[in-house]
């Protein structure tokens, strides 16, 4: 008879999950090619999907934590402005998309008030012209998030800013 795993050698740690999501957002990061972005965007999607479904508390808080990183990145240098801040809008939008459809989304919210507030008056910071590349990156990733059938729905729903 086979013995039966332990909980711990059932699942991927925090640090192997950490080191998965991190790697995907690299890929996002690092992929010129839209394609090849786009499929990194949906296996970092699943990923999240499953952390935010986890009992497991510790790693149910990955995604908030990404998300965090990703939206202090919206003044940065090294995130290009062009094709419409594509890198920030996969990752986001994966995130973003991976929230349980009609429960409360508060990541949907939070992510929301940053990027009205990015659009609207800029984050300060990392140097000359960190204000108004964050307010085109906000205003980007929010043209992404309209155009998401899904999440356009979900945002009618958000609570008033």
């Amino acid at each position: 008879m086979a013995a039966v795993p332990l909980d711990s050698e059932r699942y991927l740690t925090r640090p192997q999950l950490i080191d998965a999501g991190n790697l995907l957002l690299d890929i996002i990061f690092s992929t010129l090619h839209n394609g090849a972005s786009e499929k990194a965007r949906l296996g970092f999607q699943r990923l999240c999907e499953r952390l935010l479904r986890c009992p497991r508390t510790h790693v149910r808080f990955l995604p908030s934590e990404w998300l965090d990183r990703l939206l202090e990145r919206l003044p940065a240098h090294d995130v290009p402005v062009v094709r419409r801040s594509s890198q920030l809008s996969f990752s986001i939008l994966a995130i973003l998309d991976s929230e349980p459809a009609g429960a409360a989304r508060p990541l949907l919210t939070r992510a929301m008030a940053a990027l009205l507030a990015a659009a609207e008056h800029g984050v300060p910071g990392h140097g000359e012209g960190g204000e108004l590349r964050s307010r085109v990156h906000a205003l980007n990733i929010l043209r992404h998030v309209f155009l998401d059938t899904n999440l356009a729905k979900e945002v009618r729903r958000c609570p008033p800013l």
